[in-house]
């Protein structure tokens, strides 16, 4: 039997929304005759909640979490014990005090399996996302191109530099 693999985020569903019911409807028919995999950044309450739970379901497998948390229906297969280390933790935290970005909308820093989401604005509700991109092309463009004036990745590497291979 043929294998398909679809990405959900932007491809099944529009980024961080739920699936439309012809969709939905098409989807479920297809992956009750196919070998359907579904691939997606989010986490598997996520997941669920924009797909439903018999779409889930009806999946073969479900990588969530990049591959990282990864569920054949109910059961999990697999899931990457990674946990953040602390000195990451606090130059998130950083980021963020120092972020000039005016707004804050709820969870800054949410830790997943195999990774971790930060987010200067937080990820709440949507209050506030169209405010942050334009911010942030504006920094990008005031600052040819570069996100801040001496970019996170040098100082990252700074810190970091048992991080690094």
């Amino acid at each position: 039997m043929r294998k398909f693999i679809f990405d959900v985020d932007g491809t099944i569903t529009p980024s961080r929304q739920k699936i439309n019911i012809h969709c939905l409807t098409f989807f479920n028919e297809f992956a009750s005759n196919h070998d359907v995999y579904l691939v997606t950044g989010s986490d598997r309450e996520k997941t669920i909640e924009q797909i439903t739970p018999i779409l889930y379901d009806n999946c073969k497998r479900v990588y969530n979490c990049s591959g990282s948390d990864v569920y054949e229906q109910h059961r999990s297969v697999y899931r990457d014990s990674w946990g953040l280390p602390e000195d990451v933790k606090w130059f998130l935290y950083d980021e963020l005090d120092n972020s000039q970005f005016p707004l804050r909308n709820g969870l800054h820093i949410e830790i997943r399996p195999g990774g971790v989401n930060f987010s200067i604005l937080g990820r709440g509700d949507d209050y506030g996302r169209n405010e942050y991109v334009k911010w942030d092309m504006a920094v990008l463009v005031c600052n040819d191109g570069m996100r801040y004036p001496d970019t996170v990745v040098p100082r990252h590497r700074n810190v970091f530099t048992k991080y690094y291979v």
